[in-house]
């Protein structure tokens, strides 16, 4: 899962296009290693939304982790199945 990447300061780029790829430089792990390492293991995913817009799947989530906190992450997905974007919001 690449939260549980992330965490750990890495991801798999063949799940990402060239552009979001671009937007995960190293230092970009690393924030997102930080903010997110200390949240312990990912313990629910629940997905609330998804739509077509933009010729991509905008796909939105619910996410729990085991110290209590959540986040919401909302992704869009090409047509070839690549993540364009990723993005972790915390929860309101």
């Amino acid at each position: 899962m690449i939260l549980s990447e992330l965490q750990v300061g890495k991801i798999d780029r063949s799940l990402f296009t060239e552009d979001c790829n671009f937007y995960f430089s190293p230092e970009t792990i690393g924030d997102f290693s930080s903010s997110l390492g200390k949240l312990g293991e990912v313990k629910t995913v629940k997905a609330s939304g998804e739509q077509l817009r933009g010729g991509m799947t905008f796909r939105k989530f619910e996410v729990t982790f085991g110290g209590g906190t959540s986040v919401v992450v909302t992704t869009y997905t090409t047509r070839d199945g690549k993540l364009e974007q990723f993005l972790v919001e915390g929860k309101t």
